[in-house]
Order: structure tokens, then sequence, then C-alpha cells
């Protein structure tokens, strides 16, 4: 099947799939945010979103990809940030497909190491990526800012309303945010079966 597949931009007409896709992978979202999610992805510096399509023209997956510039490096460092394949349509090359084509264009766009995270419990995912001379490299560790946002509006509220502190608060609302994954990294000197 991977023969037959067609790799190109996401569009917005692809809407419908990417939801689907997206709700596949854990992640809901309405058709209606997907035009501006792609929209945003477009507008980014170095970044990109890709579908592929069978032979019937039907998307079968997505991934997307972001470059960013690094300190601690000479060269930006290429994310790949979604990978996911229709259930139905698995282990026929899809997914291998599609981390090829954006190591491609993470190489054309000048990065010199592709990352990516993924979740503790997905082991199937993380086989996958290993298979393809992706080497675990560390764990991820996420806050959701939303609450910080939340926080910093109350504080500036409260430093607008009163000549109190602000900051008083803020331990309160920091608890219990963070969650861990595994990040993965390309090792061009590893060799494997991929």
């Amino acid at each position: 099947m991977a023969d037959a597949l067609t790799i190109r931009a996401a569009a917005p007409a692809d809407a419908p799939v990417l939801c689907e896709l997206l709700q596949q992978l854990g992640y809901p979202a309405s058709e209606s945010d997907i035009p501006e999610r792609l929209n945003a992805v477009a507008n980014f510096p170095h970044a990109a979103a890709f579908v592929a399509a069978n032979g019937y023209g039907e998307v079968v997956g997505l991934v997307t990809a972001h470059i960013f510039p690094s300190i601690h490096d000479n060269g930006p460092i290429a994310w790949l940030t979604t990978l996911v394949v229709l259930e139905d349509a698995r282990g026929a090359g899809i997914g291998s497909a599609l981390v090829r084509h954006v190591e491609q264009w993470a190489t054309q766009n000048g990065a010199k190491r592709l990352s990516l995270t993924s979740g503790i419990r997905r082991k199937e995912t993380h086989a996958f990526y290993e298979k393809r001379d992706y080497e675990n490299t560390g764990l991820r560790f996420t806050k959701h800012l939303s609450l910080i946002v939340a926080l910093l509006v109350s504080m500036f509220v409260a430093q607008s309303t009163s000549a109190q502190s602000p900051t008083r608060h803020a331990s309160v609302v920091l608890a219990d945010s963070f969650s861990v994954g595994i990040r993965w990294r390309f090792s061009p000197t590893r060799r494997g079966s991929g």
C-alpha cells in the first residue's frame, strides 16, 4: 500500500479525516478547528503538515514537524510533532513513509537532528521509532500553561485593584500540572532494520 501513496501538504478540505486521525491519536479536535490550525502551521517559520493519501486519494495518515534554532547546538533542530495513521491502514508502511518524508524535509531545511516525544504508555510506538534508528535519550516534562495564564490574569487583576502583592496565591494554582513522556532522537550512527 505504501507504494501507491502520495504525500502532500495537508489542506483545509482534509478536516474531516484529520479530526478522525487526531481522535485516534488521543487529541480530539472539531472539524471547524482544523483550517485555523493548518493556517497556524503554514504561517510558522519552518513548520509543515503533510498527509499521506492512498491510491484512491483518501487521506490515511498525518505527520507534522517544526524546526527551531537552538542555543545548545550549532544548527537548527527539527521536531516531529504529530504522526498518526488510520487504524485500519496501519502496518502497511504508511507511517514509515511519512517519517522518511519528514526526515527529508528537515534535512532540506538545514536541521541536524530530528527529535520527537511519545507518551510513556505507547510501547508499540516506541518500538516503531527504535526500528527506524531513533533512540530514547531522555524524558519530557510538560506544564499546562493555561493554569499559568489564568494565574497571571488573576494576579494582574488583583494588582490593579489593590495594593496587595499578587504573588501570594501563586503556589496554590501551580500544583498538579505536569505530565511525563519519552523523548526520541534520530541517531545517524546507529544502524537498524528500518
